[in-house]
């Protein structure tokens, strides 16, 4: 038993030399000497683009782009969409909450206690609280 496990372990080891004996190799030939890092860095000292990057957090400044018009365009354009009704139906159609509605097209506080009074005397307050079994 004992000959079997030694020879076990001799042909384990024997099979594991040639991945032992392989060079570890660590280059990558597709990277840039340190001199040529140096170089661009100091390249972009140079023109400024370092100082740039460091003040704006790492944006690419050259990919922004301002809109064309201005505030008042917009304000404007949003305005003949609600006018229209453009701006109800998109709302409607996306599943997103609704604008606020404007100001003056809410129920004053009376109106508001007469219909809460009208919906307990009717019934339809036990309804709406969920008490579906004596609707």
């Amino acid at each position: 038993m004992f000959r079997t496990l030694t020879l076990s372990l001799a042909l384990l080891g024997a099979s594991a030399l040639p991945a032992l004996a392989h060079p570890l190799s660590q280059t990558n030939e597709g990277a840039r000497s340190r001199a040529e890092v140096l170089a661009e860095l100091d390249a972009a000292r140079r023109d400024g683009s370092l100082a740039r990057m460091n003040r704006e957090g790492g944006h690419a400044p050259e990919y922004e782009q301002r809109g064309s018009r201005t505030r008042d365009e917009v304000l404007a354009e949003l305005d003949v969409a609600r006018r229209s009704g453009d701006m109800a139906r998109l709302n409607r159609e996306s599943g997103l909450p609704l604008e606020p509605l404007p100001l003056g097209q809410s129920l004053s506080r009376a109106e508001v206690l007469a219909e809460l009074e009208h919906a307990r005397t009717d019934g339809s307050m036990r309804c709406s609280l969920g008490n579906r079994g004596s609707c």
